[in-house]
């Protein structure tokens, strides 16, 4: 426990977070903000505390503090599918097991490690270019976290054996939000859950557009909420314990969207420059994000030291996988790269 912490403000999704932490990982959700003049700033908050979206109204708050008409308001999920007992039950063992442990074999020998990576890459588009995006998911009728999938799916199962790739199941977490109406206006906690989406190398963007549409039609993500609030039942000391055990990953990796905010004509932090390098651990090593700010969709891309990839070389792989997002566009833009040596401020925005 951390001095002067209040531990009753960690909920049961949240425990697996401080039981990582606590074994050296990085649990943090970091939002970057890029500023007029080269100013960067590190915002963050312990994962254990909430979710992105739950830190994302705060921030908002603290850069834009003489806005609060504008404030986030945070989205609530639909509840006329909520299936009953049972069939949560049901739906409840069918996401575990779709969760399970899977032997990936990587080209390069994983590392030993925890913590956090020496540095991320970002991409901040331009408004023109999300609109390209945007218009392109519409013709094509998928959603842009298909697209981003996708192409993350495409690009970073390169870090895998070329027998590893063929013929296989890649499993990628999508994170979804699971806020009831009642839960809208809290500040603290996880109101999370995930879909675990399986790829392959036949599977269509508009298979797996379809795959997704499917399992949030079905309900399953109310099973998905009891095992993400699970561990409050087996309390912190036994999920210490299976934190240290050798464990193999279930996921290559997770892509999250936080959504659309604000407008392209909004002239709150108009010039802002706003990307989340969100939580990696070493059971989904190939982090993420995505989030659009006043119409410029951002990305930052974070992978967990286990894999062994410079920052450099990881700067190539997210040039790769925007040139499949941009596959059809004549201009392809390039992603940035950044070590956390280069960024000087850092604001802590945990309780």
């Amino acid at each position: 426990m951390i001095p002067g912490e209040d531990i009753h403000l960690i909920d049961g999704a949240g425990m697996k977070f401080r039981a990582m932490r606590e074994i050296g990982e990085d649990a943090d959700i970091s939002f970057i903000v890029l500023r007029d003049g080269g100013k960067v700033t590190h915002y963050f908050r312990g994962h254990e505390y909430s979710d992105g979206m739950g830190v994302w109204r705060d921030l908002y708050q603290v850069l834009y503090p003489n806005e609060e008409r504008f404030i986030p308001k945070v989205p609530i999920v639909r509840t006329d599918n909520k299936p009953g007992f049972f069939k949560r039950l049901l739906f409840f063992f069918i996401h575990i097991w779709r969760q399970r442990p899977r032997n990936y074999q990587y080209k390069k020998e994983a590392l030993p490690v925890a913590g956090r990576p020496k540095g991320f890459c970002y991409k901040v588009f331009s408004q023109e270019d999300t609109r390209w995006l945007n218009d392109y998911c519409k013709n094509e009728g998928v959603s842009l976290n298909a697209l981003l999938l996708h192409s993350a799916d495409k690009t970073f199962k390169s870090l895998l054996k070329e027998s590893d790739t063929h013929n296989s199941t890649r499993v990628w977490m999508v994170p979804v939000n699971t806020r009831e109406s009642f839960e809208q206006k809290k500040q603290w906690g996880n109101f999370v859950t995930t879909l675990s989406v399986y790829l392959n190398d036949k599977q269509s963007m508009k298979d797996l557009n379809n795959q997704m549409k499917s399992m949030l039609k079905s309900g399953i993500i109310w099973g998905g909420k009891w095992v993400a609030n699970f561990p409050k039942y087996l309390g912190m000391e036994r999920l210490r314990s299976m934190s240290k055990k050798d464990v193999k990953a279930p996921y290559v990796g997770l892509v999250s969207n936080l959504g659309a905010w604000g407008s392209s004509d909004n002239n709150v932090g108009a010039t802002d420059g706003i990307f989340i390098t969100p939580t990696v651990s070493k059971l989904a090593p190939v982090s993420i994000a995505a989030i659009t700010w006043n119409g410029r969709l951002s990305l930052g891309w974070h992978l967990h030291p286990v894999l062994n990839v410079e920052t450099s070389d990881l700067k190539l792989l997210c040039d790769m996988m925007i040139t499949s997002m941009f596959s059809s566009c004549e201009s392809i833009p390039k992603a940035e790269s950044m070590e956390w040596s280069e960024v000087a401020e850092e604001v802590n925005l945990n309780p």
